[in-house]
């Protein structure tokens, strides 16, 4: 698994993490708050792997507090949905994540939401995985996800082309099969902010 290139220092990695373990399962924005910004291209300092490619500006972040699931194949267990609130710099419930209960047209599936019903215009946006990378072992991956499908108000995710899922903390899957059968489900408690990216 590619683990994102030099530019990503240790040190960036550092300070990350430890604001995680500060805040345990809350929301974090950290880039913002550590001015993980690139003033020239507008986007953020990432591993390389899900790095967005020129041409794009970084629109918004929300914070997701929810839950990852997880299903035994008979061999394994495997991710194949979460669910969790979207909350703003506020801290307020804006909208949600989930899945599709079927993948779309381009293969996108992971969704999220603004709900009209949190106070703000609705908008969604539905993605597919580009790439993954390891940033904490004790966490879910960062990932870069493209838009297969958005609607709504611009303003939110109407527009968005990209999604990166970074500041991840938990949310890792079952480590044992022991007792376990075919089909059952477990769920693992997550927060990771979502940062949404459109074009220049």
């Amino acid at each position: 698994m590619n683990r994102g290139g030099m530019a990503f220092t240790m040190k960036s990695v550092g300070i990350v993490l430890v604001l995680l373990a500060a805040c345990a399962l809350s929301c974090v924005f950290a880039a913002r708050e550590l001015d993980e910004v690139d003033s020239k291209s507008n986007t953020l300092h990432v591993p390389d792997a899900i790095r967005v490619p020129s041409g794009y500006k970084l629109h918004l972040i929300l914070c997701a507090e929810g839950d990852q699931y997880y299903q035994y194949n008979g061999t394994s267990w495997v991710d194949y949905a979460a669910k969790a609130k979207l909350l703003n710099r506020e801290k307020k419930v804006i909208g949600r994540h989930f899945y599709l209960s079927h993948p779309d047209h381009l293969g996108g599936q992971p969704s999220w939401e603004t709900l009209p019903s949190k106070g703000v215009p609705e908008s969604l946006v539905t993605g597919v995985v580009v790439e993954t990378t390891t940033v904490d072992e004790n966490s879910i991956q960062w990932v870069l996800l493209k838009a297969t499908n958005n609607s709504g108000d611009k303003k939110y995710l109407g527009e968005v082309v990209y999604i990166q899922r970074i500041n991840t903390s938990k949310g890792l899957g079952p480590t044992s099969t022991s007792g376990a059968h075919k089909g059952d489900v477990q769920t693992s408690s997550y927060t990771s902010d979502y940062a949404f990216y459109i074009r220049n």
